[in-house]
């Protein structure tokens, strides 16, 4: 993915959570993380965020998908870190309207 492409998702990202005050509908978003390469991972992450924008811009909804970012901070391969990540995931999707 190309540099442009992914700053214009994290600008649209960064907008969807501006407005505190938001009443639309909450979107856990589900799809792949896990990959055979690093690289294939990293482009599901990507991926997740396109989802996320097209949730926000074309469904009107305030999208979630923690496996887009949760990765960028905690290790899947570290069994406490993947624990911490699973309960997040699980709460946030609790707080959820739709998946």
């Amino acid at each position: 993915m190309e540099a442009k492409q992914i700053q214009e998702i994290e600008t649209g990202l960064a907008r969807q959570f501006l407005d505190r005050e938001d009443t639309r509908l909450r979107a856990y978003i589900c799809s792949p993380l896990n990959a055979d390469t690093d690289e294939e991972m990293l482009e599901n992450m990507y991926r997740a965020r396109r989802y996320m924008c097209y949730a926000a811009e074309h469904l009107n909804m305030l999208a979630r998908a923690p496996h887009a970012y949760l990765p960028m901070i905690l290790c899947d391969r570290i069994p406490n870190e993947r624990a911490l990540a699973l309960r997040f995931d699980m709460e946030l999707l609790e707080e959820s309207d739709v998946m």
